[in-house]
């Protein structure tokens, strides 16, 4: 039992020292978010883990109005569950397995950037993405044609043309969550149908909603010709992860699978209205390398990176409230607490548990004795006449 408080001192040396080793692998890093976004972190903070701004406000003296601190509503979340949640200030972390999330700056109302990702499930390609067949009949003309997203084409000789203008994903949601396929996967596009004048009539197609699909039984009012435009649905090989980022200038977003950053930044002296101007984007690879990419307005910008092919596009401006959060995973943290725990449980346990020690010895006839004992020399006192008794007989 005298060893124990030693062996606990060693353990908890070795456990400083494993914390040491680990720490080689933490990160540290900053994130610009707004009031309800979500947005991804890289892999080396862990697979699937997302951060979600819930609220962010300020906190203020009731009397004076002056701002003290900040405060952060948060939620973590991996492969799209909330593993934990809480509420941030300066001195206040949300902790979560080798993460910690801290609340470092804060701008109330500060105006932000819409950017959306399509991230393509791997194997399918940019130049794929939405492209779709449509049926279509006018007056006693049909047919049928395959069309991606921006393009538009002549209904026969009709006179109209039919553009594909946009598409999206629609999902039916159930108590199971948002499923993969069948019925809770529905695809959808919008169209639009011009006449020779350049007036437009528009919709919106369903693939399995053939009763809200945007069907003209009956001549529209600006052509003679009864139009038909019917949607079969996408056919690309994916499942694409849409996510929509409401940036600050120059604010970094990580991509959905974690690999890269991308910095998105406006020209300095520039105003929010950018439907006639382009953002501007860097994205810093794993390798130190760097890839320019300009974003038109509204219009798909394809980037593709170690973990696919991704869509991005600007959509424009909100006005919300910002949070700046450092985030930090610390691998080695955990050991450090062992470290410590054990270095002070050895620390009281050696001081507790300590031995006796005797040592005697006879020269020149006469006997010295050199004692070690948390209680006193007067316990080991009968060890030591039974000893002197012994030497005597032996003689």
């Amino acid at each position: 039992m005298a060893l124990v408080g030693k062996v606990l001192i060693h353990i908890g040396l070795l456990f400083a020292l494993l914390s040491a080793v680990l720490g080689v692998f933490g990160r540290r890093g900053e994130i610009s978010i707004f009031e309800g976004q979500r947005l991804a972190l890289p892999s080396a903070y862990g697979k699937g883990f997302e951060i979600r701004a819930d609220a962010v406000d300020e906190i203020a003296d009731a009397n004076t109005g002056k701002v003290l601190s900040y405060r952060t509503k948060v939620g973590l979340l991996r492969y799209g569950d909330e593993v934990a949640a809480g509420e941030l200030n300066v001195n206040r972390p949300l902790r979560y397995r080798g993460l910690a999330i801290y609340q470092s700056d804060m701008e109330v109302g500060a105006k932000g950037l819409f950017l959306e990702e399509v991230q393509l499930k791997k194997g399918a390609s940019v130049e794929g993405y939405g492209r779709a067949i449509f049926s279509w009949t006018v007056g006693g003309e049909s047919g049928d044609v395959t069309m991606a997203p921006g393009e538009g084409r002549a209904l026969g000789r009709s006179g109209l043309t039919f553009h594909y203008v946009e598409y999206f994903e629609r999902f039916y949601a159930t108590e199971a969550g948002i499923g993969d396929d069948g019925a809770d996967y529905n695809p959808a596009a919008f169209v639009q149908i011009e006449n020779v004048k350049g007036e437009r009539a528009k919709g919106v197609l369903f693939k399995l909603d053939p009763g809200r699909s945007f069907i003209r039984a009956d001549a529209p009012d600006f052509t003679d010709e009864p139009v038909r435009i019917d949607y079969g649905g996408d056919g690309g090989p994916w499942r694409a992860a849409r996510r929509e980022y409401l940036l600050a200038s120059g604010s970094y977003v990580a991509f959905g699978d974690g690999e890269e950053t991308m910095k998105v930044v406006m020209a300095e002296g520039e105003s929010l209205d950018l439907r006639e101007r382009h953002l501007e984007g860097v994205i810093e690879r794993r390798d130190g390398g760097e890839e320019r990419v300009e974003f038109p307005f509204g219009a798909r910008v394809g980037v593709h990176t170690n973990g696919g092919d991704s869509i991005f596009r600007f959509r424009g401006s909100k006005e919300a409230s910002v949070t700046a959060l450092t985030v930090t995973r610390e691998p080695g943290l955990a050991f450090f607490y062992l470290a410590c725990l054990f270095f002070s449980v050895g620390v009281v346990a050696a001081a507790v548990l300590r031995y006796d020690e005797l040592v005697a010895f006879v020269r020149g006839g006469r006997v010295y004795l050199a004692v070690r004992s948390s209680k006193g020399a007067r316990v080991l006192k009968p060890a030591f006449d039974a000893w002197v008794a012994a030497v005597k007989e032996n003689r």
